[in-house]
């Protein structure tokens, strides 16, 4: 770590608003750290070209989990767009409506959490740099402290909406969060991390998480690999799954149709078998998914419930409204103009 001199110095240029007790806090938070130095202080909402700038020149807690196949919505192609030189205007787009939100709601959540537990905290957003590889960045919200002002643990705030409140309340934290905290502790030396979540606007959730080697060795393998044999020599992961989505809404937002493509090339050919054997294999499984579908529902026959050894069958029921979308647009067209929306989607046809 930078000595108190030099963090000073970084502070006084980044947060030029802060008090002297604020500086001294937060010098003596970062001096105990081992292992790892002040690689920026821009906070994102606040600084974000200086973020993205920071973020760009190594791998950060939220993108290790894309790298190792662990996210549903990122993959390492996402993450390898980010970082090579021709794309590196494609991490500087606005952050979320979301993000602001969730960057916003840090203190009042850190706040909460010191409430309800009797724990202490210091808000420091700060990203740290490991000194044994540059490219490990972890971008962290704050630490909890002991009553003596020792740094003890990561602290990770979240925000998300309703939809999610299952998965918290049960205790099943995402993976890719999971694997976030771990790429922090791993780079601080810290043993543990707390990670709260404030849910819907409603709901307050909290867990602590030890830190675990296997995971730490499996994300400082995996990160070099994907860096050296991806980033450097720029050459793009393979793609996932998750890209499907990412593809789908591109070419449906591209406007341009250019000329059909013709092509003898062995890998796609063989993509294409491997697409329509897969599709005839599911096909052949929902038909068969249906049959015992029926024999289920013929046994129920009147009843909504059944106990059949270990194994409990339930009937829910639902009701969806529809809409005449022609007698509407007839009948009043000036409500279907302001009320109906078209969206565009997009399927492949391979035969």
């Amino acid at each position: 770590m930078q000595s108190k001199e030099e963090l000073l110095e970084l502070l006084c240029e980044a947060r030029p608003d802060a008090s002297s007790e604020e500086y001294s806090a937060w010098i003596s938070v970062l001096v105990q750290l081992k292992g790892c130095h002040v690689h920026s202080l821009a906070a994102q909402g606040i600084d974000d070209a200086g973020w993205h700038a920071a973020r760009a020149k190594g791998i950060g807690g939220s993108e290790i989990a894309a790298i190792l196949g662990k996210s549903t919505w990122s993959s390492p192609y996402d993450i390898y767009i980010k970082k090579v030189p021709q794309f590196a205007n494609e991490d500087a787009a606005p952050q979320s409506e979301a993000a602001r939100w969730g960057n916003v709601l840090e203190d009042s959540i850190l706040k909460e959490w010191a409430h309800r537990t009797g724990r202490i905290y210091i808000h420091l957003p700060v990203s740290l740099q490991s000194d044994d590889n540059p490219i490990f960045i972890a971008n962290v919200d704050g630490f909890e402290l002991a009553e003596d002002g020792t740094v003890i643990g990561i602290l990770e705030c979240k925000t998300t909406s309703t939809y999610n409140k299952e998965a918290w309340e049960s205790g099943e934290i995402p993976i890719y969060y999971m694997y976030q905290i771990q790429w922090y502790m791993m780079i601080t030396g810290l043993p543990t991390a707390c990670i709260m979540c404030l849910v819907g606007g409603q709901k307050f959730y909290y867990y602590d998480i030890p830190a675990l080697e296997a995971v730490a060795k499996e994300e400082r393998e995996g990160a070099v690999d994907f860096w050296e044999n991806h980033v450097v020599p720029q050459i793009a992961p393979e793609l996932t799954d998750v890209d499907a989505d990412r593809l789908v809404e591109a070419k449906v937002e591209d406007k341009e149709v250019s000329e059909p493509v013709i092509t003898e090339d062995s890998d796609t050919i063989l993509n294409l078998e491997n697409y329509i054997a897969i599709r005839e294999q599911i096909s052949a499984l929902e038909k068969l998914k249906k049959v015992c579908y029926a024999k289920i529902l013929e046994k129920l026959g009147t009843a909504d419930e059944m106990i059949a050894g270990s194994y409990a069958v339930k009937c829910s029921y639902q009701t969806r409204k529809t809409c005449d979308f022609e007698l509407l647009a007839a009948k009043y067209p000036e409500v279907y103009a302001e009320v109906v929306e078209s969206k565009t989607s997009m399927r492949l046809n391979v035969k």
